[in-house]
């Protein structure tokens, strides 16, 4: 489901969590003590947060539950396999519907998330940096999700390191440009079929 949150909201989010996928942070941008951080660049990520969620940019408690319901997943029987992130890579993406990705645990990681239906193809390609690597078996996952009452959630697969960065490709026949709500999260191991915590969300517009 569409949110209507003014696009100036939106923005200021964004900017305020220094999102981008053109390089990884420097320590001092990733320093969570803030003693290498000039102090009038600090800011209150918990509440840039909370206003966040207020105006439905990323999810409710509520919302992240209903994820957990295995009712609400979808099989993707026209899902293509062995998709590689560098074959996506070459494609133009600069008119594809787009979404920077806030870390909802208010650290530093972010994202950028490419999505789109073309010619009897969806095609998602997502960049992530700043991820801690997971320990003891722990994965990176990736989600589309159609909001609303009748929530639908699909599976877009682990999430993987290559040379430079965190991946997540995934192309499928079937249509899926009408879930337009993209959410990162930590599985506990490679088994867990639901949704683990969630590290980044962010509105496909």
């Amino acid at each position: 489901m569409k949110r209507t949150a003014p696009l100036m909201i939106l923005l200021s989010v964004f900017a305020l969590f220094g999102f981008g996928c053109t390089k990884l942070p420097t320590n001092s941008e990733t320093d969570t003590t803030g003693s290498d951080v000039n102090p009038e660049t600090q800011i209150d990520r918990r509440a840039v947060l909370l206003d966040a969620k207020q105006q439905g940019l990323i999810m409710d408690t509520p919302e992240i539950e209903q994820m957990r319901d295995p009712s609400v997943l979808v099989q993707d029987t026209k899902v293509q396999k062995n998709i590689s992130s560098a074959s996506l890579t070459a494609a133009d993406l600069k008119t594809w519907p787009a979404a920077a990705l806030a870390d909802v645990t208010g650290g530093t990681s972010f994202g950028l998330v490419h999505a789109r239906y073309q010619n009897g193809q969806f095609t998602l390609l997502a960049a992530l940096g700043g991820l801690p690597a997971p320990q003891n078996g722990a994965l990176y996952k990736g989600w589309l999700v159609k909001r609303g009452n009748e929530m639908r959630v699909l599976d877009t697969g682990r999430i993987e390191m290559n040379e430079k960065q965190f991946v997540n490709a995934y192309v499928s026949a079937e249509d899926f440009s009408t879930y337009d709500f993209s959410v990162i999260t930590l599985q506990a191991n490679a088994e867990s079929s639901q949704p683990g915590e969630h590290i980044l969300e962010g509105v496909i517009r």
